[in-house]
Formats: C-alpha cells, sequence, structure tokens
C-alpha cells in the first residue's frame, strides 16, 4: 500500500502538483514517520487528536514554498 502511495506521489510531483497529506487522525507520533518520509507532503493537516480532544484544534503544518502567496503584507490575508 505504501508503495502505491509513493508511486502516486511520484506522478503528482512530476506533473508540478502539491502533496497534502491529512493526519487529522494522528498524534504525529514515530508510527507516522514511515508515511512521513516516503510521501515528504508541502503540507501536513493535524487535528484534534494532538491534544487528545480536549480542545477543538486544527493546523496545516507546511514548507514554506506552500504557504508563499501568505507570506507579505500585500497577500497575508487572501482568503483561497
Amino acid at each position: 500500500m505504501l508503495d502505491d502511495l509513493v508511486r502516486i506521489v511520484s506522478q503528482a510531483r512530476t506533473a508540478n502538483l502539491p502533496i497534502a497529506l491529512d493526519l487529522t487522525k494522528s498524534d504525529l507520533s514515530s508510527r507516522d514517520e514511515q508515511i512521513l518520509r516516503a510521501v515528504n507532503p508541502d503540507v501536513i493537516v493535524a487535528g484534534e487528536q494532538l491534544t487528545k480532544h480536549q480542545v477543538p484544534f486544527g493546523v496545516l503544518i507546511g514548507a514554506d514554498h506552500a504557504f508563499r502567496v501568505w507570506s507579505s503584507l500585500e497577500t497575508g490575508f487572501l482568503h483561497s
């Protein structure tokens, strides 16, 4: 299964498509390391599992290039 995912990600990268990985059900522990290293996503989506559902929480973690459009005063508040 991981091999199939790596193949798909490789095809997407060849087409210059960004890769996002939904880990909202994960606590980002070491058991996720293999998929993170294999996929090397541009953006990781994480959620309430990081707080053990004690508080509402969501976060986007990403490479600089993934958030470049929001990195200046002129574009920092753009909505997509």
